[in-house]
C-alpha cells in the first residue's frame, strides 16, 4: 500500500502492519494535507481547541515524503509530537493524549508507538540551556564555576511563578466546595424553587470540575520543572565527573559522586514537586479555619484548631528525626559503595592474596549499618503517614464534640461541609510540617553539589594544530609534575620528544611512573615545573576497560565521522 493511497485499510492492526516505520505513521489523509485551504479567522480561532493540531489523531497513514510541512517548520522529515500542535482546549483537558489511548486499546504498544520528545523537553536542549545559564551565574572569586541555585531559579523560575499562580486560582476555587455544598443543603432542608437548586447543583459540579483542571495542570508543569531539573542536574555533575582532578575524585571518592546524581540531586528536583505549599499550606490553612467558624461558631473551630497545632510540632519533631536518620542513611550509603567500589576495582589484589573474607565482613558490617538507618526511617515514615490520615479525624472528632457540647443542633447543612473543610485540612496540616524539613534536606544537598562543582577541575594543554612528519608531536621540557598543587612531584626534571609519526613504548618496573607520565600528557598532573606541549588531538585507552553501548566503528570513531580513506 503507497502513502498516497486515498483508500484507508479496514483494521488498524493491518495498517500498522503495513509499514515498517510507525514513527512515520500520521492522522490525517495526504490529500487533504496537500489541498488544504489558507485557514480563515474563524478557523484560526477554532484551532485553538484542536485537539492535536492540524493532524489530528483519528488513524494513521504514512508520511508523504513530498510534504514539506515539516521543513517549513524547521522540523526534522517525520518528527511529530501531537502536543506540540495542540490547542488550548486539548491542552487544558489533555485530550491530545486520545489518540496514543485508543491505540493502546487496539494493541499493545512499544516504544515506536510513542510521540517523539518535544523540542522543549529533549536532553540535549534541556541540559544546554541550564550550562549556559549556569556559565552566565559565574563568579570568579566566590563561584567560578557558576551558582547552581541561581542558575535553577533563573531557568526555572517564570515557569514555577506560573504554576504558583494557578494553585492560588485553584486554592480558592477549593474552598468553593464546601460553601455551595452547604447552600445546596440548606436549600433541601427549608426547600426553594426548582432553579435554585438545580442552579446549586451546576455550580457544585462546576465547581469540582474547575478545581481538578486546575490541579492538573500545577502538577504537569511542576513534574515537567522537576523531569528538566532532574536532567540538568545529572548531566551538569556528570560533566563535572569528567574534568575533575584525580587528587579532588580521590579524596571524595567514586561512590560520593555517584551519590551526588543519586541522593542529592533527587531531592533538588523532588521539591519542586510541592514547594508552593510552603505558603499555600498557611493559606489553605487560615480560609479553612476562617469558614469553620462561620458554620460552627468560634470556639467549636477553635478546640479543632488547637487539635491541629498540637499535631504540627509532632509532624515536625517526627519529620526533623526522619531527616537525621535519613542523613545518618546516606552516610552508611556512601561508606558502602565507596567500599564496593574499591574491592570491584582491586579485585585483583584481593583474590591473589585471599582477602575476600576480610573485605565480605566489612561490607556486610556497613550493610547491616545502612539496614538500621532503612528501618528507623520506615518506623518514622509509617508514623508520618498515621498522622496524615488520622489527623483530620482527630481535629473534626474535637470540634463536633465542642460543638454539640454547647447546645448546637448538629445537622447535615453542618456536619457535611464541616467534614468537607476537616477534609481540606489534612493535606496543608501533614504536608506543610514535612516541606519544611525537605526545604532543610534540599539546602544540604544544594550545599553538597554546590561544593562539588567548586572542586579543582583538570587544566588541559592547549589545542594546537597537527604536527607535519619529523617535527615534534609531543615535548615535555624539563618538566615535573604531581598529583595535588603544591604538592611533592612524582615525575621530577623529564625531557621528552616524540616526532610526528613516530612509534614509540614506554616500558618500566611496576610504579615507576608509566601511567603518571600519560597523566601529565593528558593534564590530569600538575605542572610543577617546566613545559608541555601536544600536538593536535589526542586518543587515549586506559587501563581499566570501557566500551560504549554502540558498534565496534563508533567505540573507535568516538563521535568522529568515518574516513575510509585512513
Amino acid at each position: 500500500m503507497s502513502a498516497s493511497s486515498p483508500k484507508r485499510p479496514a483494521a488498524f492492526e493491518t495498517e500498522v502492519d503495513d509499514f515498517e516505520d510507525v514513527a512515520l505513521l500520521l492522522e490525517t489523509d495526504q490529500q487533504q494535507q496537500h489541498s488544504r485551504k489558507q485557514p480563515s479567522w474563524t478557523s484560526r480561532f477554532l484551532e485553538l481547541f484542536a485537539r492535536g493540531g492540524p493532524r489530528e489523531h483519528t488513524g494513521f497513514e504514512k508520511l508523504d515524503q513530498a510534504d514539506d510541512s515539516f521543513e517549513e517548520s524547521g522540523r526534522q522529515q517525520g518528527r511529530w509530537s501531537p502536543e506540540e500542535e495542540a490547542g488550548l482546549w486539548s491542552r487544558l483537558f489533555f485530550s491530545f493524549c486520545t489518540g496514543l489511548i485508543k491505540m493502546g486499546k487496539a494493541k499493545a504498544l512499544n516504544p515506536d508507538d510513542l510521540w517523539d520528545l518535544p523540542y522543549s523537553d529533549e536532553a540535549s536542549s534541556v541540559s544546554q540551556a541550564f550550562e549556559a545559564t549556569l556559565s552566565k551565574t559565574a563568579n570568579l572569586v566566590t563561584a567560578p564555576q557558576g551558582t547552581v541555585w541561581k542558575a535553577m531559579w533563573r531557568q526555572h523560575g517564570k515557569t514555577f511563578m506560573i504554576a504558583g499562580f494557578i494553585k492560588l486560582v485553584h486554592d480558592c476555587v477549593m474552598f468553593l466546595g464546601p460553601f455551595v455544598l452547604e447552600q445546596l443543603l440548606i436549600f433541601l432542608e427549608k426547600g426553594g424553587t426548582v432553579w435554585t437548586g438545580l442552579g446549586l447543583a451546576v455550580a457544585l459540579g462546576a465547581s469540582n470540575t474547575l478545581e481538578t483542571l486546575t490541579v492538573n495542570q500545577y502538577f504537569h508543569i511542576l513534574f515537567r520543572v522537576a523531569l528538566h531539573l532532574k536532567i540538568s542536574l545529572v548531566d551538569m555533575l556528570y560533566r563535572k565527573s569528567l574534568r575533575i582532578t584525580a587528587a579532588s575524585k580521590g579524596r571524595m571518592g567514586v561512590g560520593a559522586i555517584v551519590n551526588l546524581q543519586s541522593n542529592d540531586a533527587s531531592k533538588l528536583w523532588g521539591m519542586a514537586q510541592y514547594l508552593h505549599i510552603l505558603w499555600s499550606g498557611p493559606f489553605q490553612i487560615l480560609v479553612v479555619m476562617v469558614l469553620l467558624m462561620r458554620i460552627i461558631h468560634v470556639f467549636p473551630a477553635l478546640a479543632g484548631l488547637t487539635v491541629t497545632i498540637i499535631l504540627v510540632p509532632i509532624t515536625t519533631v517526627v519529620s526533623r528525626r526522619l531527616r537525621k536518620v535519613r542523613a545518618a542513611l546516606i552516610k552508611c550509603t556512601d561508606d558502602r559503595v565507596k567500599l564496593v567500589t574499591e574491592v570491584i576495582t582491586g579485585i585483583k589484589a584481593i583474590k591473589l592474596y585471599a582477602w575476600e573474607q576480610p573485605y565480605i565482613d566489612r561490607i556486610n558490617e556497613l550493610r547491616e549499618a545502612e539496614l538500621r538507618m532503612i528501618r528507623k526511617a520506615a518506623f518514622y515514615q509509617i508514623f508520618n503517614t498515621i498522622m496524615f490520615g488520622g489527623g483530620p479525624i482527630l481535629v473534626s472528632l474535637a470540634s463536633f464534640g465542642a460543638f454539640t457540647m454547647l447546645g448546637y443542633p448538629l445537622t447535615a447543612s453542618v456536619a457535611f461541609p464541616a467534614l468537607a473543610l476537616f477534609n481540606l485540612l489534612r493535606f496543608p496540616v501533614m504536608m506543610f510540617p514535612n516541606q519544611i524539613m525537605n526545604l532543610i534536606a534540599a539546602k544540604v544537598a544544594l550545599d553538597r553539589i554546590q561544593k562539588y562543582m567548586q572542586e579543582e577541575e583538570l587544566r588541559h594543554p592547549a589545542l594546537t594544530p597537527a604536527a607535519p612528519p619529523g617535527s615534534p608531536a609531543v615535548l615535555i621540557t624539563n618538566g615535573s609534575f604531581a598529583w595535588e598543587a603544591g604538592g611533592i612531584p612524582l615525575l621530577r626534571h623529564i625531557s621528552l620528544e616524540i616526532p610526528a609519526g613516530r612509534l614509540l613504548i614506554v616500558i618500566g618496573e611496576v610504579g615507576s611512573g608509566k601511567s603518571s607520565l600519560l597523566a601529565a600528557l593528558l593534564g590530569e598532573m600538575y605542572n610543577e615545573g617546566g613545559t608541555v606541549t601536544v600536538a593536535g588531538t589526542t586518543g587515549y585507552a586506559a587501563q581499566d576497560p570501557w566500551i560504549q553501548n554502540a558498534t565496534l566503528r563508533d567505540n573507535i570513531l568516538m563521535g568522529y565521522d568515518y574516513d575510509e580513506s585512513r
